[in-house]
């Protein structure tokens, strides 16, 4: 079964074999207990009780018995309860861990279509039924099969009669699953895609709660989140019909099998063929027997639930990997863009043969209209659009395609962004994020140097301030300032700033001039600005318009 195959990866091997083990024994009592139970009801409603010490001696034997497995069963449930949760959460995150680090190296054209929070529950919700139904459902399983073939020789052994009863339903549960079979995988499918899609539209409301107060868009939006409702609503009603069809056929021929049971049990006890004890054992395996068979119709059910989870997971692993290659350099001297051509998605070119090389110690400045591929141009020349363009990047002659894009931009490569990422955390956990060594000394002094001293402070916490959900509690101004320093306390050996300076304020504007004019002699700083700021510290132009 693929299911089993891609989950075996991720589970705890050990722990797994220890779980199962438990779960036999446990297993095994509950199926011990009623053959105990049976008998004492013989002894009890035998004729010489009373005259018989024997009797009332093997009576408290087995009362004995009957309360050390119970108390034994108890503690076992106990443990294996918490086993599994252990298991199911590990082997979850474990599951999720190793799709997201797929889908983060998905190139980056993939993102622009999709919407985060869909992923996030698409992911979350495949893994979860994975994981859970390889530790739990198989485990079910296997212990079911159990019962019905421990059970089925029981009976066998006490009355053939009544185990000749088996023998009917079951190829009529066979036909009952193969014939809901389809109906429930599609309408599974639909539902997931359904309720994934709903929560990624919340998601992505809350996330543009500003956008959509400025533009008093709450009619629409509104009406947008019920048409998704109204879709999973749909989706949950047909599916829940269509399991409620399946499970109630079952309970169906259950309730009739167990009618018979009853009918055949009742002649052979006024026959004498049957004790009261037999038949309570009796009675007690048959409903595990037919408990069996109907979890069996769930299992199945479940296996097709399991199974659109497993396909999804399976459509996004097999999305190809973007192109990154495997040999590392300790340095950049210099950058070659060579006959490059480059069009957007929809076919528009942008970039046409461009040819140009960038070498330490100088500042570059691109330059162009909106919309004629200057950031286009830094993605491609940093690696992020490979595969996606005609012609050659090199670093220190080295085609990028062959390079390990994402070591160099780890450690070589330092970008500011117009609009810059900051997470969650601190002001000075933010400066210093995934950097393994830092000198606190120029931590401060491009602090002042960029002028974040005046807004730091005003905080009672200084660079120890936690900057709130989406940077909510700082000016785009401070954000670009956080960034800036961030890239030069990196000390990478390429600098590249995508309107950097758009919300600077003049005097952190000259500074940042003065320390690229320095930095430069040891880099290559890459500029992208549509303001004249950086006219003298700027050494070459390359325009895209020409």
């Amino acid at each position: 079964m693929n299911i089993l195959k891609f989950s075996n990866k991720y589970i705890n091997k050990p722990k797994l074999i220890m779980y199962l083990l438990m779960s036999l024994v446990a297993w095994s009592i509950s199926m011990y207990l009623p053959l105990v139970n049976g008998t004492l009801i013989d002894l009890l409603t035998g004729k010489h009780l009373k005259s018989s010490s024997y009797g009332l001696y093997s009576i408290y034997v087995i009362l004995l018995i009957i309360s050390i497995l119970s108390g034994l069963n108890i503690v076992l449930t106990y443990f294996i309860n918490v086993s599994y949760v252990k298991l199911s959460s590990k082997t979850s995150f474990k599951m999720s861990y190793y799709i997201l680090d797929h889908i983060k190296k998905l190139p980056i054209f993939f993102f622009y279509n999709q919407n985060a929070a869909y992923l996030n529950q698409r992911v979350n919700t495949d893994t979860t039924a994975v994981s859970q139904f390889v530790l739990d459902e198989i485990k079910n399983l296997i212990v079911n099969i159990l019962s019905l073939i421990i059970s089925s020789i029981i009976l066998m052994r006490i009355n053939l009669k009544i185990a000749s009863v088996l023998i009917i339903l079951i190829p009529i549960y066979l036909a009952l699953y193969f014939f809901f079979k389809k109906r429930l995988y599609k309408l599974s499918y639909k539902y997931k895609e359904c309720q994934n899609l709903y929560f990624g539209e919340i998601n992505s409301q809350l996330e543009n709660i500003k956008f959509v107060k400025f533009n008093s868009l709450y009619s629409i939006l509104n009406k947008n989140l019920k048409n998704k409702f109204g879709m999973v609503f749909n989706a949950i009603v047909q599916l829940t019909r269509a399991n409620n069809m399946f499970s109630n056929s079952g309970m169906l021929i259950t309730v009739l099998a167990n009618v018979l049971i009853l009918l055949i049990g009742v002649q052979q006890i006024i026959k004498g063929k049957l004790t009261i004890g037999q038949f309570t054992i009796i009675s007690t395996y048959f409903n595990t027997i037919i408990g069996g068979i109907n979890y069996c119709l769930s299992f199945m059910e479940n296996y097709q639930n399991t199974l659109v989870s497993y396909n999804r997971i399976e459509e996004l692993l097999n999305l190809q990997s973007e192109k990154n290659g495997i040999k590392t350099i300790k340095n950049i001297e210099s950058i070659s863009v060579e006959n490059l051509f480059f069009k957007y998605q929809d076919g528009k070119s942008v970039v046409s043969n461009l040819n140009c090389e960038l070498k330490k110690g100088f500042i570059y400045r691109i330059v162009g209209e909106n919309g004629t591929g200057k950031s286009s141009l830094i993605n491609i020349i940093t690696g992020l659009y490979n595969g996606t363009y005609d012609g050659d990047i090199k670093y220190n002659g080295i085609n990028i395609l062959d390079l390990n894009m994402y070591e160099v931009r780890k450690d070589l490569i330092g970008i500011v962004e117009q609009e810059p990422t900051l997470l969650k955390d601190s002001i000075v956990n933010n400066i210093t994020y995934n950097l393994d060594n830092y000198d606190p000394k120029l931590l401060k002094t491009l602090v002042n140097k960029i002028k974040l001293n005046k807004f730091v402070s005003k905080l009672d916490d200084g660079l120890n301030t936690n900057i709130s959900e989406r940077s909510c509690n700082i000016s785009g101004g401070e954000k670009q300032k956080i960034s800036i320093i961030r890239t030069l306390l990196k000390n990478p050996d390429v600098i590249i700033l995508d309107e950097a300076n758009s919300a600077l304020d003049y005097d952190s504007t000259y500074q940042l001039n003065l320390i690229l004019e320095k930095e430069k002699e040891n880099k290559i700083i890459i500029l992208i600005s549509h303001s004249n700021v950086f006219d003298d510290i700027v050494d070459f132009n390359i325009n895209l318009e020409k």
